[in-house]
């Protein structure tokens, strides 16, 4: 079922935001605070939930059964809010090309296995995200699907952490909104474009085992991607180039392969290991045009460089 709170604020332009998309519900849409006729004429009232019933987080509507949903209109985000809480497994929310935004507070939709009965095999696709603190947030889940989502202006675009594992992005195009994993296994990205935000394009930390593959990751304000505490990452095939910091930065990250990206134009070196990073292989990649292809820390130990133009010196 859809729960969907009611709403004392604007409710002319706050509602129906979710219409079931499977035949099993046979509900036409949902209305806030109001019933919805499906097409058999009967009336379905919308439940309301208690203030209480999601400690932290304050949803507008909450997927909390299995099945199709889409979006119907565009959905307003204010301060402290999530558009939509997914807290059931199996769901496929289809964005219909609709926006949810905000003022630059709350989260646009949260995926999150610790609340209910499930989260994991969730497809989001066809959504677009603006102006938000975090436009999607995964806590727990496995197996997400994201793609042909667009996210602009978002403090950060796309957040998993706490054993997340086997998620799927791509197709996604996030500007002047950070990507991160944390503590989190088996993620791929895959032609994602990550352009312009405020610090460090790509960050994975405390993870591992996870592969970045034909992404363009350009003009962000940090490293294109910062590898911190991770290990046996597979990056390849991605142009990483006009960052302001590295093009891949290492920190105590070890066994990762980085090869055959195209890694240019950056403001530091194209690969840049600390002295915590050891048995990395650097293969094939284009290095031209950074500050220095590779910067190694003297106590950096057992990296291998080889096929690099230039060169790099380990």
């Amino acid at each position: 079922m859809v729960w969907q709170p009611t709403d004392t604020n604007d409710a002319s332009t706050r509602r129906t935001y979710l219409q079931a998309a499977g035949t099993a519900l046979g509900v036409a849409a949902f209305a806030s605070g109001t019933a919805a006729a499906s097409d058999d004429g009967c009336e379905y009232d919308v439940p309301e939930k208690p203030d209480d019933e999601f400690p932290g987080v304050s949803p507008l509507r909450v997927i909390d059964e299995p099945g199709e949903y889409e979006l119907t209109t565009d959905l307003d985000v204010e301060s402290g809010e999530t558009g939509i809480l997914i807290i059931a497994d199996d769901v496929t929310l289809y964005g219909n090309e609709y926006t949810i935004s905000g003022d630059g507070d709350g989260v646009g939709i949260l995926v999150d296995d610790d609340r209910g009965g499930g989260a994991s095999d969730v497809t989001i696709t066809n959504i677009y995200l603006n102006n938000l603190s975090t436009g999607i947030d995964l806590f727990e889940p496995r197996r997400t699907t994201i793609y042909d989502v667009v996210v602009k202006h978002c403090d950060i675009g796309f957040v998993q952490d706490n054993d997340t594992a086997s998620t799927v992005l791509r197709n996604n195009e996030f500007t002047a909104s950070r990507v991160s994993l944390g503590v989190s296994t088996n993620t791929t990205l895959l032609n994602n474009t990550i352009t312009e935000a405020d610090d460090a394009g790509l960050t994975i930390a405390d993870s591992g085992n996870n592969t970045i593959v034909d992404n363009y990751i350009s003009q962000n304000d940090g490293p294109g991607i910062l590898l911190e505490s991770t290990g046996l990452e597979r990056i390849a095939l991605n142009e990483i180039t006009d960052n302001a910091g590295a093009g891949i930065e290492f920190v105590n990250t070890s066994d990762s392969n980085v090869g055959r990206n195209t890694i240019t134009d950056n403001g530091g070196a194209g690969v840049d290991l600390d002295g915590g990073s050891e048995d990395n292989l650097v293969l094939d990649n284009d290095l031209a045009d950074n500050d220095e292809p590779c910067a190694v820390e003297d106590e950096a130990s057992g990296n291998f460089f080889d096929g690099n133009s230039p060169a790099c010196d380990d």
